[in-house]
């Protein structure tokens, strides 16, 4: 069972690691463990109004998604007979309509690309250690860019699972 479990966050950390490899500095080995961290990267979690409104994979918060300047969403909004496709190209300079943050949110491209404009903008040491790592970016992913800096929760289940992934990967 621990070995299925292993494979199954070595497979997320690497198909994850694949998706994002658009990351804006961050090791696409980080986006996924954020991902694995956040819900398993479970791509089919939708929206929660449990502890606030959270949406995707990353469970992104509304407000938070906001503060980034720029979003691109693809969203496959129309199908007919599964031959023809239309794609829509939208560039978000904030997301003024839930609707446009919860297909963002939802879609594991446009979140992940959203993930790491939000780190990119908000990267700092957030521990203090002197260094810039997937712990930061975990920090400011998780109490947000403003208040990173703030005590590390103990026994946190999203750290927790953040530091397994990591370690599972070998990277900290």
């Amino acid at each position: 069972m621990i070995g299925r479990k292993l494979s199954a966050v070595i497979l997320t950390a690497a198909c994850t690691a694949v998706l994002f490899a658009s990351t804006y500095g961050q090791s696409p080995n980080c986006l996924g463990c954020l991902c694995e961290a956040s819900s398993g990267c479970n791509r089919t979690i939708g929206c929660s109004s449990f502890a606030g409104y959270h949406c995707g994979p990353f469970l992104h918060a509304r407000l938070d998604t906001a503060k980034t300047t720029k979003f691109t969403l693809n969203v496959n909004i129309y199908e007919k007979n599964n031959e023809e496709k239309i794609y829509f190209f939208a560039i978000f300079e904030t997301f003024l309509y839930i609707s446009a943050f919860e297909a963002c949110a939802n879609d594991i491209y446009c979140a992940a690309d959203t993930v790491a404009l939000y780190l990119k903008k908000f990267e700092q040491d957030c521990n203090g250690d002197g260094q810039v790592t997937c712990l930061d970016y975990a920090l400011i992913h998780k109490i947000g860019g403003y208040g990173c800096r703030a005590p590390l929760p103990p026994n946190n289940p999203y750290f927790l699972a953040l530091d397994h992934c990591l370690s599972v990967i070998n990277e900290s």
